[in-house]
């Protein structure tokens, strides 16, 4: 029995602390970049590298000058979410990071987020600051909109000068870079992999949220973000339809009956408006803000038309089984994060 639990020990002290999941798709010599700087500034970490479909060759080359990467190709690009859902049932560390391959980390980034994780074992994610390469700020969390279901990075474009430097509670966070505690997928799930490309992350960090999770900016951890640098080319109609899609779902999922009758409420207001404001634009023969409210009332219109063919219901059955919080206490997490003179109508 002694010699079972010694094999066992020293089995388990062989993991690694964290496991580093990166999607690519055509990453080129950004994803290699990435890579180069994990192994240079990072300690006790594995890297799961899922390819989906590359055709620049880059996850190949990746290969030939980091060996030890564990490179997962798809014969597909199966889009983010679903993508990383393959590299989270692979790994095996105490905790999992999400990168984009057009990060750059620096020094101690990743002991700083675990520091941050370890003030508090209710700590589910943490994301570092976020910059651009020239030093301006790309993401210090995310601020979220709740009933307008409208959300963006705060501080993004900014100069930095440390007005965002304590940490700060959020709703949720950009998962180009953020580190995740085991036990909180294991509670949760997986991301939601009915979502493509954009709002996953959100949608993660509402249901951890919902089940008693903290979300945090850890702001002493720095790692720049070259932001769109290895996305699909979608175009951006197609983003803007899939983005109003998505955020429609996770709120059919995650929300409360009374607050998901409060976005309907405001989305068919939404609407309503786009037509109208069609209307007087056909009159004044503006085409160009035809062309913009056909646009927003058309992408709008196929958000709810969608999520009528795909109800989350078995999701929703599952967020709300663990729910620890009502949704007044996620309105005013997400109010923190947004000034006070843009509070109207969250």
């Amino acid at each position: 029995m002694a010699d079972r639990r010694r094999r066992l020990h020293l089995s388990e002290s062989k993991l690694p602390q964290v496991s580093i999941v990166i999607v690519n798709y055509n990453g080129g010599d950004l994803l290699q970049d990435c890579v180069g700087s994990i192994v240079k500034f990072t300690q006790s970490f594995e890297i799961i590298l899922v390819d989906n479909a590359s055709t620049d060759g880059s996850s190949q080359r990746l290969g030939e000058l980091f060996p030890r990467v564990r490179i997962v190709r798809n014969d597909q690009n199966l889009g983010f979410a679903k993508a990383n859902n393959i590299g989270l049932r692979q790994s095996r560390g105490r905790y999992v990071v999400l990168m984009n391959p057009d990060v750059f980390v620096t020094e101690d980034w990743l002991d700083r987020l675990a520091s941050c994780m370890g003030k508090d074992p209710r700590i589910a994610v943490a994301t570092p600051k976020l910059l651009r390469r020239d030093g301006i700020l790309d993401s210090t969390g995310h601020v979220f909109r709740f009933i307008r279901l409208e959300a963006r990075n705060r501080g993004e474009e900014e100069a930095d000068h440390g007005q965002y430097d304590n940490l700060t509670e959020l709703l949720s966070c950009d998962f180009a870079c953020s580190i995740i505690r085991r036990e909180v997928i294991t509670q949760i799930g997986l991301l939601d992999d009915s979502i493509f490309l954009d709002h996953e992350d959100i949608d993660f960090c509402l249901r951890a949220r919902i089940a008693g999770w903290r979300v945090v900016f850890c702001p002493y951890s720095i790692v720049y973000h070259r932001r769109g640098g290895s996305r699909p080319r979608a175009g951006s109609r197609t983003r803007q339809r899939r983005a109003r899609r998505y955020m429609l779902r996770l709120s059919l999922k995650n929300y409360s009956l009374g607050s998901i009758w409060q976005v309907l409420l405001y989305k068919e207001r939404e609407l309503l408006s786009f037509l109208l404001d069609l209307l007087t634009s056909l009159r004044d023969r503006d085409m160009d803000r035809v062309r913009f409210n056909l646009d927003e009332a058309s992408a709008l219109f196929m958000a709810f038309f969608w999520n009528a063919l795909h109800l989350p219901i078995a999701e929703r059955v599952a967020v709300q089984a663990f729910r620890q919080i009502d949704d007044n206490q996620l309105r005013l997490i997400s109010s923190l994060t947004i000034p006070s003179d843009a509070l109207t109508y969250q």
